[in-house]
């Protein structure tokens, strides 16, 4: 759900605008950590291994 209102061409927008494009290769890209913290804050009450579940089951 978070990529339908967040497309990612969107966060890779402001993630360059910003001025924080990856320089290196991470375990975790810089798009998958602001779709991580989003879903942080819409499930503040979670875990983070809940939350990173939530992200990557299946829709």
């Amino acid at each position: 759900m978070l990529t339908q209102v967040f497309p990612a061409g969107l966060v890779d927008e402001v993630l360059a605008e910003t001025g924080r494009i990856q320089q290196r290769n991470r375990l975790l890209p810089a798009r998958l950590v602001v779709y991580f913290v989003l879903a942080m804050c819409l499930f503040s009450g979670q875990s983070y291994e809940e939350v990173a579940r939530l992200l990557t089951r299946p829709g």
